[in-house]
């Protein structure tokens, strides 16, 4: 039995999820065969990274062989953004 009497008497708070992470923005120039799907998939694979925040990736063309990524994410704490934009940089660079 569900005490519904009792739940209407109490307040009910909804935690803001987006409180508890940090906001990163970084930017990354990279060849034209490195898609926005790659490196999502990358920044999704960091152990920093809040699952429930979603990555954002935008493009713009710089020239023919190259584009400027800017990409916004949410990692767990501050001192994690060096770790997340160096390790997708290292990505990156092999590719």
């Amino acid at each position: 039995i569900i005490p519904y009497a009792t739940l209407a008497k109490e307040d009910i708070v909804l935690k803001n999820i987006s409180a508890d992470f940090c906001t990163h923005n970084f930017s990354i120039v990279t060849n034209s065969d490195i898609t926005s799907k790659l490196i999502e998939t990358e920044i999704k694979n960091s152990p920093w990274i809040s699952s429930k925040m979603e990555v954002k990736v935008s493009r713009t063309r710089l020239d023919e062989k190259q584009f400027k990524y800017t990409i916004l994410v949410h990692t767990l704490d501050e001192k994690y953004n060096y770790f997340v934009e160096n390790d997708l940089r290292l990505v990156l660079n092999k590719k």
